[in-house]
């Protein structure tokens, strides 16, 4: 007790010093002066008051209240997001200003005397907004979406990398990888109350990966392919399986070795899968193709396996091959069955980012790969899908760098490639080209320059309007932060860029008419960002294109 009374009295003296030394420096003065100066008093002063009209269109005049600019006409400049605006009058207590049909959401600023003052942010409708249809603050994906496709009996299939959607999510309903949503992007749902659950409806536990790319069936199944290797813990799957139409593993009874009387064991239906990534599949006449960067595909051969011992039977091919829906390998495509024992042709020697499926039975492939089957191929390579192997007649110069992205549109007949090339068939190129079907350059679409980044995508409208996203925060001179549209000849088109910041890649869309207007077109955007037109969004939002 004595030892706490003495520690108790050495806190006081402590105190007692630090009080006096605290005093002392005061009363000398030192803390009488401020730590920072004080700023001094802005010229101009924005109130914290939305403008007038609180959406404007280009072209019309809004009103901003701000002080300090009476008698300051022509001494001053005006900017919606970085674009400067005409200033038609100001007062003491306002401002008013023409939106130019440059301008997109942003904030507004006013630069006098070298000094630039922020108010508030000006909210600029044109011809491509959100959707009101689509709600921004529920239908979020947590994590990547790298793919939309329509869904035969309705509404859309999404796959990637995300582990929930809609927060639908549940310890009896998993949503990882592959869901349904219907036309304003709302999860698809089969139930009510306690039995609510995802149409697409998984299991318990999921996928233990990411879905890259997934088709449906003619009984409205789905194969998906990807980086995974169980499905709600049951294993034998290797970046490829079948799905029922329900969403639950396709699966069956097979016949094993063993002790005892018809030992059976219970497997994936879809009995095949790739050592490797599936980067894309393609349901073709003759069956699946899948491209990727696999090296081998292995099947297991059930009657001579056991309970806990699969028998896997292996075939060395390489990036391509086909299967058919049961996962059986189909030896008259891409390999070469004169060796022993039989193996795919050789392929890339790098890696394939992307594919697109054309109209007269073959396959563009794009990555960084410069040879394809012991022979050039800079970035680029079209494939014959009667055979599997690479199409001759495909003679381009390709890009000296990484083509990541590639899209088609079948209605104008156009390729767009994006990536990390800065020339294309030997003529100057800054990460996108649009193509003919031959993989020519089509020269009545140029790309300008960007500024503060790259672009990371690029798809085009059936009207021929061309989509682009990326990093970049100036296109040709002009302020577009991240996303824009683009004419069918790469200028900016007017009325279309009015949208305010994004930030991410967009991967895939969907584009659909709208059922009571036909001026009206809706995308359906998926990926990996978080903000599009300054709101917050979870990788995906749908758009309304007014034609």
């Amino acid at each position: 007790m004595i030892h706490i009374k003495n520690k108790l009295a050495g806190y006081c003296l402590l105190l007692a010093f630090l009080s006096t030394t605290i005093v002392s420096c005061t009363k000398n003065g030192v803390s009488e002066e401020p730590l920072y100066p004080a700023s001094p008093k802005g010229l101009i002063d924005f109130e914290d008051v939305p403008p007038t009209p609180a959406i404007a269109a280009e072209g019309s005049i809004v009103t901003i209240k701000v002080n300090g600019l009476g008698n300051k006409m022509g001494q001053f400049r005006f900017y919606i997001n970085q674009t400067p605006a005409d200033v038609v009058s100001a007062t003491d207590t306002e401002v008013r200003i023409r939106i130019p049909i440059t301008a997109s959401t942003g904030t507004c600023a006013v630069e006098i005397n070298g000094q630039f003052y922020f108010g508030p942010i000006i909210d600029i409708r044109g011809k491509l907004n959100i959707d009101a249809t689509f709600n921004t603050t529920t239908n979020i994906a947590t994590g990547e979406i790298l793919g939309i496709d329509p869904r035969p009996l309705g509404g859309y299939l999404i796959y990637g990398g995300f582990r929930n959607y809609q927060n639908q999510a549940s310890s009896v309903a998993a949503i990882t990888g592959l869901a349904f949503i219907d036309n304003n992007g709302a999860l698809q749902t089969t139930g009510s109350g306690s039995s609510l659950r995802p149409a697409f409806n998984i299991g318990v536990t999921g996928i233990n990966g990411i879905i890259n790319t997934a088709v449906f069936t003619s009984d409205n199944k789905v194969i998906a392919g990807g980086t995974f290797s169980a499905v709600n813990a049951r294993g034998n799957i290797s970046n490829i399986t079948r799905f029922n139409a329900t969403g639950s593993l396709d699966t069956l009874s097979y016949d094993i070795a063993g002790d005892g009387s018809l030992p059976k064991t219970v497997g994936p239906a879809f009995n095949g899968g790739f050592t490797g990534a599936v980067t894309k599949l393609f349901n073709t006449s003759a069956g699946v193709v899948a491209v990727g960067n696999f090296s081998d595909y292995n099947s297991i051969l059930y009657e001579r396996s056991t309970a806990d011992a699969p028998y896997v039977d292996k075939i060395r091919i390489s990036q391509i091959a086909r299967v058919n829906i049961d996962g059986g390998i189909d030896s008259s495509f891409n390999i070469n069955r004169s060796t022993r024992p039989v193996e795919g042709y050789t392929t890339a020697n790098g890696f394939i980012y992307d594919g697109v499926e054309m109209p007269n039975n073959k396959l563009l492939l794009v990555g960084n790969f410069t040879v394809f089957e012991n022979q050039q191929a800079l970035r680029i390579v079209r494939i014959d899908l009667a055979t599997g192997r690479r199409d001759p007649s495909f003679v381009v110069g390709g890009a000296n760098g990484a083509i990541t992205k590639i899209t088609y549109n079948s209605t104008t007949r156009k390729l767009l490639i994006t990536g990390q090339f800065t020339s294309y068939n030997n003529e100057a190129a800054n990460g996108i080209v649009m193509l003919d079907e031959n993989g020519n350059i089509d020269r009545s679409f140029r790309f300008r320059p960007v500024e503060g980044g790259i672009p990371n995508f690029a798809g085009q409208l059936k009207d021929g309007k061309v989509m682009v996203s990326g990093t970049f925060n100036k296109y040709d001179g002009i302020v577009r932060a991240g996303f824009m549209m683009l004419n069918p000849d790469g200028s900016l088109a007017v009325g279309y860029n009015n949208i305010g910041f994004f930030n991410g890649r967009v991967n895939d869309f969907v584009e659909y008419p709208s059922d009571t207007d036909p001026s009206i077109t809706y995308v359906m955007l998926v990926g990996t960002f978080t903000r599009f037109d300054s709101k917050t969004v979870g990788n995906i939002v749908k758009i309304r294109v007014q034609n």
